[in-house]
């Protein structure tokens, strides 16, 4: 628990004032003839209680948002152009259709944001065409601030960076938390310092150092922890399976890891104590993503053949870890099972996230982040019945593991 994040006060007056919003609307984009358009609407649909709650206090929103990784360089298919045009669509009929304009000059910009009417909506152009934003240059930051009266963090997924438009603008301006990023806090919170027991954290994916970090952090509370992904490649390896050409973290912390597979833990409703971190006892594997795949059962020692990769748990590691899950009262779920790029390997990751999903809003606190493990959520048409969506990704990882973020360090009071 970092302390209370500065909210505006709800006496606050709005009306008139101009409030710069730093959302995150970085979507995927699809060129479709000569034009993009937005192929998942998931972070717009986040922000949009905070836009509409602001414009119908009489503020003058100023939305501020990055697409992508252009380098400070202006790239035609990362504008924010084809995101305002949907986001008219996802808006009320009674908020005013956001605008937007396509350049950084802002000697022209500053009248423009002036002259907006009470509750309109205005989106600046792509934040990271600015050389100065990645760079957290104070000059482009004070530019910025010249924008608005007040500044509002809308964007927890973003905010483990330390950029001019997360960091830098809060030396200039009055500056709040998003009312959506406070309660994505508060669900952090709920889930890593006073978690119902017993408390799952399930985590896989392709990146393994930053779930270390989650899993050290986290172990203290947690009555087991499901690995798969990189993770348990990387586990599975300290422990002498043959894993073939299966990615692994190449700089993993052995000692702490070793300790950690040593500990048991003992769970209600199960006779004997189980291991803390739980591995997959049988894998889906291929020597390529396109190539037979066969199941290999770990359990009984069968081995990978050297160039094979493991690309989803198996049906019995389904079938443990909706076990667990269904003892559950507090979930926690960052990385997908497999390569969910792939249908054939997507199975054990929609396993999972249906398991989540039963068991969340009344049984248990589920939580999940991270983007393919929400894409994957969504596909089994039952991410509504889980607790809390976190827009974070990194970000997430980061505050779940005690790091400190740079863009949340202004806001706490």
């Amino acid at each position: 628990m970092r302390g209370r994040l500065k909210t505006i006060p709800d006496n606050f007056k709005l009306k008139g004032k101009r409030v710069l919003v730093r959302v995150d609307f970085n979507v995927p984009l699809e060129k479709v003839g000569a034009k993009y358009r937005v192929m998942d609407t998931a972070r717009l649909e986040h922000a949009i209680p905070t836009i509409v709650r602001l414009s119908r206090a009489g503020a003058k929103v100023i939305l501020l948002t990055h697409v992508g990784a252009p380098g400070g360089k202006i790239i035609t298919g990362l504008r924010v152009k084809p995101i305002v045009e949907k986001l008219k669509h996802l808006l009320p009929k009674d908020v005013p259709r956001p605008r937007s304009i396509y350049h950084w000059r802002f000697k022209q910009l500053r009248p423009l944001v002036e002259n907006l009417k009470e509750g309109e909506i205005f989106c600046l152009e792509n934040v990271r065409f600015n050389k100065g934003e990645e760079t957290n240059d104070l000059v482009f930051a004070k530019e910025l601030s010249t924008l608005a009266d007040l500044y509002v963090n809308e964007a927890f997924s973003v905010s483990h960076r330390a950029h001019a438009s997360i960091v830098g603008v809060c030396r200039y301006l009055p500056h709040y938390a998003g009312w959506r990023l406070a309660e994505e806090i508060a669900a952090l919170d709920r889930v890593s310092v006073r978690p119902r027991q017993p408390f799952v954290l399930v985590l896989g994916g392709a990146k393994a150092h930053d779930k270390t970090a989650v899993m050290i952090k986290l172990a203290p509370r947690a009555a087991v922890i499901l690995a798969a992904g990189v993770i348990a490649n990387t586990l599975l390896k300290i422990k002498g399976v043959n894993i073939g050409r299966s990615k692994v973290d190449d700089h993993p912390s052995v000692g702490l890891l070793k300790n950690l597979m040593n500990k048991r833990s003992k769970i209600a409703g199960l006779k004997e104590s189980v291991m803390l971190i739980e591995l997959p006892i049988d894998a889906i594997v291929a020597e390529s993503a396109h190539g037979p795949a066969r199941i290999v059962d770990l359990s009984i020692g069968e081995q990978l053949k050297p160039p094979e990769v493991i690309y989803d748990i198996g049906p019995q590691t389904m079938r443990r870890f909706s076990m667990f899950l269904r003892r559950a009262k507090t979930i926690v779920w960052n990385g997908p099972m497999g390569l969910i790029e792939q249908r054939r390997f997507r199975h054990g990751s929609l396993v999972v996230g249906e398991m989540i999903a039963a068991r969340s809003k009344g049984k248990a606190f589920g939580l999940v982040g991270g983007g393919e493990t929400i894409a994957v959520l969504s596909e089994t048409g039952m991410a509504e019945h889980v607790d809390y969506i976190s827009t974070g990704g990194g970000a997430m990882l980061e505050y779940l593991s005690g790091q400190e973020l740079p863009g949340l360090r202004p806001l706490f009071k």
